[in-house]
């Protein structure tokens, strides 16, 4: 009986292990077609987990960074929900939503969608965070790190 106790509570220290929510990251894309190049830094919200074993998320990333190419730079303003498949530390993510895109020259604006698949390498319990994939920043790189927001006492 003693055992069965001593599992018990120990399934109950990892149920309540918390994750790490939040994310901040920079990332590097090259376009290959449009000879250009652009970077953020974006702050990444998990928001929900789905599933029996929570292998499925939907984080809300915000980025702010900007462009450059043979037609021009600018500004670029990204909100978009990322859908992040697997288990453990290895993840397929997906995001796709608005990007506020405003030249450099003339600030004039336009919305246009962004979109991005890709593979992400973050441990569950650690801070380091690695994306790779292709999408609208190009084929792109992100490095970062994961942490818990401290309540406030």
């Amino acid at each position: 009986a003693h055992k069965k106790y001593t599992n018990h509570l120990r399934l109950d220290t990892v149920a309540v292990t918390p994750r790490q929510r939040n994310a901040i990251y920079g990332t590097v894309g090259l376009f290959a077609l449009l000879e250009g190049a652009a970077a953020n830094i974006s702050y990444e919200r998990h928001i929900i987990s789905l599933g029996k074993f929570k292998r499925t998320a939907i984080a809300l990333r915000a980025a702010y960074g900007g462009f450059a190419s043979i037609g021009g730079s600018g500004t670029t303003i990204i909100l978009v929900p990322n859908f992040i498949f697997g288990r453990k530390r290895s993840h397929f993510e997906f995001g796709v939503g608005p990007l506020l895109l405003i030249d450099g020259f003339n600030g004039s604006r336009a919305f246009i969608p962004s979109i991005n698949a890709g593979y992400r390498y973050q441990n569950p319990e650690g801070p380091f965070l690695f994306r790779t994939g292709f999408g609208t920043e190009g084929i792109y790189l992100s490095l970062g790190s994961a942490f818990f927001k401290r309540k406030k006492k």
